[in-house]
């Protein structure tokens, strides 16, 4: 069964518990014999249609594609049809990870008159990729609830409000943004306000009964990229044509038995929290340090790894270096060489020294298994908060701002996920966004939960620091701590608290899964930092 403590009035509350299935069959929403799976998610009414496709039997990928597409309408400021992203997938056929790679690239010429520039949308043509490999369940019963969502409307959930209060004032500017996201007043809708788009309903309808290609060919690929445009978007019918996802080998490490899979590049929490995972793990250097010393520990680290980050990843933010060498327990032992427990590394005496760059915040995660050991984690971006801040007349879609190298790009995109490839079992996943302290948070609930062995939650919800490489100062969460930030002070660091750390979602399994239903014990997770929900299947 579910072990999640906590997490149980959560579930009570939002009526979660699921029926027995004897008078109804497979395929039908409800049917639950013994364990089926379990989501985490930002965005609660994603994450209950989810729950409802793992309950009727289909995969982790189907219940994925689903979840996203209600996410498209349910939190479109940062998982909107126009954005992209990236996925892991564990096969418990094969026993191996893919990285699915749809990230949204910039558009192959701007257009006349493009005052607003736009990325590819890429979302739709990713999850049919994923669907058309991984899933069972029909694609056209996966788009039906998000298409209702939009249809006839939900209650505005507290994580897109958020969203929406934070961008009110520029966003509210666009009449197509104010039509759909303002209320009677002139201000943004509130908590709970029902929220109706016709116009992405329509879109999501085509999508369902004549699959994703409609959108990237032919007459609606037409429509949306003259939408695109009419709203100051540099989208062309081409663009759309000639955009595919690919599947991709992930970064990947030895564990013991286990392999750590990462995203790889572009994706850059890929290679960056893969040698701060071998720093940490070689010759048990984060088992082997003393507690108070462990904040320092993770910032050195993180800094080593921002410095290399600025070594391999070229202008086009792809690896310049082999990244089995880069994750090498080798190179981790060459990095840590200078590393003193009493002090810290200036930043001038790393060679090279960290480049700066802006990593928006701004994105959404989820993570989704099935009970035969299927597991998919996804990461996804707008590139800023609403993407580039305008909707797309008469298609409801919010587009995505053009990534460039400097202010908007995927380096903070990546998730990670724990299998043991000779016996087929899938362990971790963790997803989440937050910009440049995903690697740093990431690392943080990876060793507390696997080294430390503590419980999901409380490894997710414990505090976080954070350095970047530059500025060179550590982030600490409000509630890090006297103790942490001057110990942190006492070894050279400058310190800074406030801030808040990443927004995750996490799946664990310590003894794998498909595992023997007598001896499985998962716990499923989301971040208290954002407003999303968690949901298991099982009698």
């Amino acid at each position: 069964m579910w072990r999640n403590k906590g997490v149980a009035a959560v579930l009570f509350i939002f009526g979660l518990a699921s029926c027995s299935g004897d008078d109804i069959g497979q395929g039908t929403v409800g049917y639950v014999q013994g364990f089926f799976g379990a989501v985490a998610a930002d965005e609660p009414n994603a994450v209950l249609i989810g729950r409802d496709v793992l309950t009727a039997g289909g995969t982790a990928a189907d219940a994925a594609v689903a979840l996203y597409f209600a996410l498209s309408v349910t939190l479109p400021s940062v998982a909107s049809l126009g954005g992209g992203g990236v996925c892991l997938v564990h096969d418990p056929q094969s026993g191996k990870v893919e990285a699915l790679d749809f990230i949204a690239p910039a558009s192959a010429q701007t257009t006349q008159g493009a005052t607003r520039p736009s990325a590819v949308p890429a979302n739709a043509r990713g999850m049919a990729a994923l669907h058309a490999r991984y899933g069972i369940v029909d694609w056209r019963e996966l788009l039906v609830p998000a298409e209702r969502l939009a249809r006839f409307g939900h209650p505005l959930s507290r994580a897109f409000t958020r969203d929406l209060q934070l961008a009110a004032e520029p966003l509210l500017q666009d009449p197509e943004s104010r039509r759909i996201f303002g209320g009677l007043h002139g201000g943004p809708l509130s908590e709970g306000a029902q929220l109706r788009q016709l116009d992405l309903a329509a879109i999501l309808t085509l999508i369902r009964t004549k699959g994703a290609g409609e959108f990237y060919t032919g007459p609606l690929a037409r429509r949306i990229a003259e939408a695109t445009q009419s709203a100051g978007g540099s989208l062309t019918s081409d663009d759309l044509r000639f955009f595919l996802p690919r599947w991709r080998v992930p970064v990947s490490i030895l564990y013991g038995n286990d392999v750590i899979s990462f995203a790889p590049p572009p994706a850059a929490v890929g290679l960056t929290a893969g040698q701060m995972w071998q720093m940490l793990t070689t010759d048990d250097r984060y088992g082997s340090t003393p507690a108070a010393e462990r904040p320092h520990l993770l910032a050195e680290v993180a800094k080593r790894a921002f410095a290399e980050r600025t070594r391999w990843m070229a202008i086009d933010g792809n690896t310049k270096l082999p990244s089995a060498a880069l994750v090498s327990s080798a190179r981790a032992r060459q990095l840590m060489a200078t590393y003193q427990p009493t002090r810290a590394t200036p930043i001038s005496d790393l060679n090279p020294p960290p480049r700066a760059f802006r990593e928006n915040a701004a994105g959404a995660s989820f993570v989704v298994v099935d009970n035969f050991g299927q597991a998919v984690a996804c990461s996804f971006t707008m590139y800023e908060l609403f993407g580039n801040g305008r909707i797309a007349p008469g298609t409801g879609i919010v587009l995505a701002a053009s990534p460039n190298n400097r202010e908007r790009n995927p380096l903070s995109l990546g998730p990670m996920m724990i299998s043991n490839t000779h016996v087929r079992t899938f362990r971790l996943a963790v997803a989440g966004s937050g910009g440049a302290a995903v690697s740093n948070a990431m690392m943080a609930i990876a060793m507390r939960t696997i080294i430390d062995r503590l419980p999901l939650e409380e490894a997710m919800n414990l505090p976080r620091i954070h350095h970047g490489g530059v500025p060179d100062i550590v982030l600490a969460e409000t509630d890090a701590g006297k103790q942490i930030v001057q110990g942190l002070i006492a070894r050279g660091h400058r310190v800074r608290e406030g801030a808040s750390l990443g927004k995750f979602n996490a799946i664990y399994c310590p003894s794998g899964l498909p595992g023997v239903e007598a001896d499985l014990q998962c716990a499923v997770a989301h971040d208290f930092r954002g407003a999303g929900l968690v949901a298991h299947a099982d009698e």
